[in-house]
């Protein structure tokens, strides 16, 4: 790099000069090994200028790992996202078990195999449990993450629009770059909801710029933000997955839609759940790194 400025006068001077430089992916080698399922994070996706506030359709097919997640709470149904991880288990946000008035779930349904959350051409079951971080904190949102058991195993050779997402690594995280986050989410904030998937490309954004702007976690080190003008994820795409494209071609889960001031607020930053940061107690939770593996313990 090269700085070059006119020469001063005695009486003149600069004010002085701050750079600031940091790493946008790529560090992590193609070969690597990634846990859980081998072939996670094949997806077609292809996104442009589209957008989930306003509205913009995904492909079938375009996000296998995507399912939605719906959760009864006092009696009324919910609109969740989450995304495939494993052959039985789904990764989404802890909040999505809670009401307004703390109200916990009493059952989680998952729909996948479809881009419609009415389930349209795909799958609806009932999960057979659901783990939320004992270290969650609806105040601060720190530690917004959970699990949802299925009842059955994916069997992802018969179906293409069934496939495991890969778990994000720290430096798969693009910072300066780009994301892509799916959804059932509003289509503006406290706005009609669609019933076909949407799909956004957002701009990730530094920690400290975050910070600027927004309330964060006591942990900043947990979330990631997203920032970009007349983009954002909105309210029901809470759990679903924020992914970063790889050197191979291949997809990663770097994120988890957890809160933001309303949606698509100029200044306002989506901030999402770092998934590399909970790696192990993903692991704990769902019985170790095995694509099969499950827990044999009963929860209460």
């Amino acid at each position: 790099m090269t700085f070059r400025r006119k020469q001063f006068m005695s009486n003149e001077f600069s004010g002085g000069l701050l750079c600031e430089i940091y790493t946008v992916g790529g560090t992590t080698p193609c070969s690597i090994t990634r846990e859980y399922c081998d072939g996670c994070g094949v997806a077609p996706i292809s996104v442009g200028s589209t957008k989930i506030v306003n509205g913009a359709v995904a492909s079938v097919g375009e996000y296998p790992y995507q399912v939605g997640v719906l959760p009864t709470i006092a009696g009324l149904e919910y609109r969740c996202g989450g995304s495939i991880i494993k052959e039985r288990w789904i990764l989404t946000a802890a909040h999505c078990f809670y009401d307004n008035s703390n109200n916990k779930a009493t059952s989680v349904d998952i729909i996948y195999g479809t881009i419609y959350i009415n389930g349209i051409g795909g799958t609806r079951v009932t999960a057979s449990r659901f783990i939320d971080h004992p270290g969650y904190d609806s105040s601060t949102k720190a530690n917004d993450i959970a699990l949802v058991e299925l009842p059955q195993p994916l069997n992802y050779a018969t179906d293409a629009k069934i496939q495991p997402i890969c778990l994000g690594l720290e430096e798969d995280i693009p910072f300066g770059g780009k994301a892509v986050a799916s959804g059932w989410g509003d289509l503006s904030f406290e706005g009609s909801s669609p019933d076909v998937l949407q799909e956004v490309e957002l701009d990730i954004i530094t920690i400290d710029e975050c910070q600027q702007r927004d309330s964060l976690p006591p942990d900043t080190n947990s979330v990631v933000c997203a920032l970009t003008l007349n983009k954002d994820t909105c309210q029901g795409d809470s759990g679903g997955p924020l992914v970063a494209k790889l050197c191979d071609g291949t997809w990663a889960q770097i994120g988890i839609v957890s809160y933001g001031f309303q949606c698509a607020v100029p200044g306002k930053p989506g901030v999402y759940t770092r998934v590399s940061a909970f790696a192990s107690w993903i692991s704990e939770n769902t019985g170790g790194s095995s694509c099969s593996s499950t827990l044999s313990k009963t929860w209460l």
